[in-house]
């Protein structure tokens, strides 16, 4: 299978005022309530996944977003945010504009110093969602529900090492029932990690990950479980810049499948981009330093 996709050009605008208290996430700092939208302009040329008879379209995107964030308590937060993502097809069979909308909530309390914890849960409602899975019948109507929760747990035994457990669930439901019947599934991931700076912006990490899909209907076939077990670095490149990489070894299972252990490497740098956000604030008394939250939970 064969297939392109192209992305033409975008944008987004953002519009915040400053929060009294609690300790948001750290892009939306200071800021109790964040309006903002994004947009874009794509091509794809297999719009389905399909192995034959694809479907060659350009989409425009727009997607406002409002988010608000609150204390709970002195050392806990709460965000919550509505997204609604707007997708204009010029070619696709059955309806040409689909709305996505989503909804997402997330509390981190810090129970001291060294110790916090972070849960999200994100309900999403996609109309336009990624390619099905393989030998699925193509449909027009493959929009699907979803209700995610993230929960990660971190504490730092000594000055320089640090624990992190997390978990994931996830359920998705097909609201077609043709594609209910073989794409309705849920999924699980658990994982550990550790880490040890050598120096002040450098440290190794080992981490373990463990997830598995369940069918609902059919699953002899297609119900899957992968394990990762990967050591490595992380180092500054420089004051924005990080470099990562990780060495293992991962565990592939499919039901009615023979398993298979390969080796795996990773290697990654990230670079923080300048803020493009343009801002309207109104000023408001300086807040009291707080610990701040972990990110929220990372797909791997």
């Amino acid at each position: 299978m064969n297939f392109r996709r192209v992305m033409l050009g975008g944008g987004q605008l953002w519009a915040a005022v400053p929060a009294q208290a609690g300790d948001p996430p750290e892009k939306d700092q200071g800021k109790s309530w964040v309006l903002g939208a994004r947009s874009g302009l794509s091509g794809d040329a297999n719009r389905f996944g399909a192995v034959g008879k694809n479907v060659e379209s350009s989409v425009f995107q727009i997607a406002p977003k409002a988010a608000d964030n609150a204390s709970v308590i002195d050392q806990a937060f709460l965000a919550r945010s509505y997204r609604l993502t707007v997708d204009q097809f010029d070619h696709r069979p059955g309806d040409k504009a689909l709305e996505s909308p989503e909804v997402s909530a997330r509390i981190a309390p810090v129970f001291s110093a060294v110790t916090n914890r972070d849960a999200l849960e994100i309900l999403p409602a996609a109309r336009n969602p990624g390619s099905l899975l393989s030998g699925a019948p193509i449909h027009s109507h493959h929009a699907n529900d979803r209700n995610e929760v993230n929960v990660t747990f971190f504490t730092a035994p000594t000055a320089k090492t640090g624990l992190t457990f997390k978990a994931r669930a996830a359920n998705t439901g097909f609201r077609a029932a043709v594609l209910s019947r073989r794409l309705d599934r849920t999924q699980h991931l658990f994982g550990v990690s550790g880490s040890n700076a050598i120096w002040s912006e450098d440290k190794t990490v080992a981490e373990a990950l463990h997830q598995d899909g369940c069918y609902l209907t059919s699953g002899e076939a297609k119900n899957n479980a992968a394990a990762d077990l990967m050591a490595g670095l992380d180092c500054a490149l420089a004051k924005k810049s990080t470099a990562s990489a990780r060495a293992g070894f991962a565990w592939r299972h499919r039901d009615a499948e023979p398993s298979t252990i390969s080796p795996l490497a990773e290697v990654s740098e990230t670079t923080t981009p300048p803020s493009r956000r343009f801002s309207a604030a109104v000023s408001c008394p300086p807040r009291r330093k707080r610990p701040t939250p972990p990110a929220s939970l990372t797909a791997t």
